[in-house]
């Protein structure tokens, strides 16, 4: 698939809310931000709708960010600080804690 332009369309990756190529913390603040706010997210594309959705259960939650956080964790380089690794984790456990006491 091409661009109009004659280059190779690359498709975006999950979780790569503002499409910069790379999982950081500005697609995880993004996502909250359209979570947060229902306007924005109604305002969004087909396409940019389906890069929300990084769990892949057809809808946009907390499941969401979820899933962006382990993926950012592994696509860490290997050298990152052991301390951002834990980090990463301990956010991932908290916030799946909170979703289950909110389904309960």
């Amino acid at each position: 698939m091409e661009h109009s332009n004659g280059l190779p369309q690359t498709r975006a990756q999950a979780g790569d809310v503002n499409n910069d190529g790379r999982l950081d913390l500005n697609d995880l603040t993004l996502l909250r931000q359209l979570l947060a706010n229902p306007d924005l997210y109604l305002a969004l594309t087909h396409e940019q709708r389906e890069l929300l959705d990084v769990n892949n259960d057809g809808m946009l939650s907390y499941n969401d960010v979820a899933r962006l956080i382990e993926l950012m964790a592994v696509s860490l380089p290997v050298d990152a600080p052991g301390e951002s690794v834990q980090a990463m984790r301990h956010s991932v456990d908290a916030l799946r804690q909170r979703l289950r006491e909110r389904q309960n």
